[in-house]
């Protein structure tokens, strides 16, 4: 389950982490970091000095590898295993696929927060869900269509989109967007806290933006069929 952001500040990072948390309720699901640009899941989550792998340890993987020698070697948070990037020398793009593939065989979900130039790099998976983190304005709308039309992402991804201020009615943004489901994620100043202060597992727990998460996954399930 790739969650994409369409712009800056989107808060993809944080629909990742709830939707994984949401998923790991009912599902075993692993939370990956797709973002090497970015300051990396350990910091949001508050478990940058924790031990375990990160992508850096695994950027020399090519072929297939026993998910047990990564799974029960990630740092975890609230019970959730997490792959991060650990740094600026953790990117792996060639050990991508093999390494959420072998994960893929001995859990459930996969979660991973990918950013769009990742995305583009890689193209939508075979059997993937791909949820776009949409704030109803006119950027994050253009991108979208244009991820979409561009063969980036599946051609109905999951819409996850954010409620901001502004002229734009959020009914006539969901006009604008192919999709299959729409759910939309509430703006909580307690979540953005939580990604400041690395306590960002804890904080997508909280009502509503809790809820508005499981129902993501429910609708996730419902595209990549539930395993």
């Amino acid at each position: 389950i790739r969650v994409i952001g369409t712009r800056g500040g989107s808060g993809a990072t944080t629909v990742a982490c709830g939707l994984a948390v949401a998923l790991a309720e009912q599902l075993r699901t692993v939370l990956v970091d797709g973002d090497s640009a970015g300051s990396g899941l350990d910091v949001a989550l508050g478990i940058e000095t924790a031990k375990g792998l990160r992508w850096g340890d695994l950027s020399d993987v090519r072929g297939a590898v026993a998910a047990t020698s990564i799974l029960g070697r990630l740092p975890v948070v609230a019970d959730l295993p997490v792959l991060s990037q650990g740094g600026p020398e953790g990117d792996a793009l060639g050990a991508w696929r093999p390494v959420t593939e072998s994960l893929l065989s001995t859990v459930a979900a996969v979660v991973a927060d990918v950013p769009r130039y990742r995305a583009e790099q890689l193209g939508p998976g075979a059997h993937g869900v791909d949820v776009l983190v949409v704030p109803h304005d006119v950027v994050a709308l253009a991108t979208a269509r244009r991820l979409t039309d561009s063969g980036a992402v599946g051609p109905e991804p999951v819409i996850a989109l954010r409620r901001i201020r502004g002229p734009m009615p959020a009914a006539a943004a969901v006009e604008l967007l192919p999709h299959r489901h729409v759910v939309e994620i509430p703006d909580c100043s307690g979540v953005r806290a939580g990604t400041d202060f690395g306590d960002l597992a804890q904080a997508v727990t909280r009502r509503p933006f809790a809820g508005a998460c499981r129902e993501l996954a429910d609708a996730v399930m419902g595209v990549g069929g539930g395993r």
